[in-house]
This record gives C-alpha cells, structure tokens and sequence, in this order.
C-alpha cells in the first residue's frame, strides 16, 4: 500500500501542468524551449515525453508493487503453519497421563501376586505339621517296632550273607545299632547259618510316647525258635525262648529308631506260656 500511494502521488505531481504564459509574454522563450526539449527527447514533443516517463515509471511502481504484495501475501503463509505445530504440541502432552496411568495397574497385579505368595507357601508348613503328627503318633512307633523285628529275623534267613550295616543302620542307632552289627558281622565271619527262623515273633505289648523328648518307651513279648549252625554243620543254639524285652525309640524327624534294648523276663521251651502267640 506505500508503495500505491507513493505513485498516486508522483503521477498526481507530474499530472499537474504549468499555466500556460499570459499572451504575447515569452512566447518566443517557450518557442525556444519547446524546441530544445523536442531535439532532447529526439522530436518528440516535451508533453509526449512526459507522458512515457509517466508510463515507465507507473510500470515500474505496479511490478515493485506486485512484487511487494506477493511477499506481503507470502509472509501470512509461512507463519501459519508456526501455530499449527503449537496446536498440535498439546495433544502429545495430554497423553501423558494415559501412560501414567498404566503404572497402577502393573503395580496393582504385582501386589496381588505378592499377596497370593503365602498361601502357596503356607502348604509346606501344614504338611509339615501333619507328618510331624503322623510320625509322633503310636502307630508310627509299633510300625518302626514290626520293622526292626522282621529286619533282624532276615538277617538270620541270609547268613552268612546278612548285610550287617544295613540292618544295624537302617532300624537302630547308638549303642543298639554298634551291638547289632557286631553280632551279624561275627556269625557271618564264623560261617553260620540259621533255621526254623519263621517261628520268631513279637507282641507288642505297650507304647509310651513322650512328645517333649521324640521318644517312645516300648514293652514287647517274642518267641524265638531259631536253631544256629556253625560251618561245620553243629548245632550252636537251638533253645527254644520267649522273652519279654524293653526297648526305647527315637524320632530323627523321618522315621523312629531302636536306641536301647533289655530283657525284663525270659522263658525256655516252647509252650511255656510267657508270650501269647503272635496274632
């Protein structure tokens, strides 16, 4: 707009012509002066001249106008995009608390798998205590009792083959599983061999257990037949007893062991009547 403004005004200045002189005054100066402007501007009148230049430079003015709104239109142009960016900035902050907001729930579900970890834990400690249970009980004890008794009856069935850490080991400890090994070590050494092995027996008579201490006081009553041979065939041992024995056992936290073992009362021959028949 300075620019159309300023050409109005040159085109307005130009526009205006001179009044012409009064008559008869300096008509011969302006006849001189037309003159000369009409050789300077190569016979062309001074007004016709005047009126090219008037042309050249409206011409001129219209293109550096031209050129000038095109860069006022463009500057609009490449400032708008400027608050397009700015408009669209904020979305992307808005969504940060969408993803705030998902730490929660990943916080959530790891708290509650902490708070369902003790109930898978709290399994072990009831079977535990239900195997602690179990093993402190009488029945427990006269099945540790049976299977200390069958232990030894076939270790006699296999000499001189019994393996004598076995059954010293696997049903006894301390001094009743020392005095074991040595008996069913030496008759294997010495080359025995046992019969009528099947007529021992055992009643259990009575169980005292004693939670404080893991230990069990046990009264059994046994018959024993059993006849021994020496290697070369004699006849070692072949009294028929029944015997009515003291033995104690000791819970290791697995299973009841023999630790002690003597004899209360002894009966010889069979039928003696000590020890009821085993039933």
């Amino acid at each position: 707009m300075e620019v159309l403004d300023r050409l109005r005004l040159i085109l307005s200045l130009e526009s205006q012509c001179p009044r012409p002189p009064p008559p008869g005054r300096m008509r011969c100066r302006m006849i001189g002066h037309n003159e000369a402007m009409r050789r300077r501007w190569g016979g062309v009148s001074p007004q016709l001249g005047r009126s090219r230049r008037l042309l050249v430079v409206a011409v001129t003015m219209l293109a550096l106008a031209s050129c000038s709104g095109d860069d006022d239109d463009a500057t609009p142009a490449t400032s708008e995009p400027t608050p397009t960016v700015a408009a669209t900035d904020p979305p992307a902050t808005t969504e940060g608390p969408a993803t705030t907001e998902a730490a929660p729930a990943t916080t959530e579900q790891a708290t509650t798998l902490a708070t369902e970890t003790p109930t898978s834990t709290a399994e072990p400690t009831t079977t535990a205590a239900s195997t602690t249970t179990l093993l402190l009980s009488e029945e427990s004890v006269r099945s540790a009792v049976q299977q200390f008794h069958s232990a030894w009856t076939e270790c006699a069935r296999q000499l001189p083959n019994c393996d004598a850490v076995a059954v010293s080991t696997n049903f006894a400890t301390g001094d009743l599983s020392d005095a074991l090994y040595v008996q069913a070590a030496t008759s294997n050494d010495e080359g025995r061999r046992a019969e009528n092995v099947d007529s021992r027996t055992i009643t259990i008579e009575s169980v005292s257990l004693d939670p404080s201490s893991n230990t069990a006081a046990v009264v059994t009553c046994e018959n024993d037949g059993t006849v021994i041979f020496g290697a070369d065939g004699t006849v070692i041992n072949n009294t028929y007893v029944s015997r009515r024995i003291a033995y104690t056992f000791v819970a290791d936290g697995q299973r009841w062991l023999g630790s002690t073992r003597v004899e209360q009362q002894r009966a010889e021959g069979a039928g003696n009547g000590l020890c009821a028949p085993a039933g």
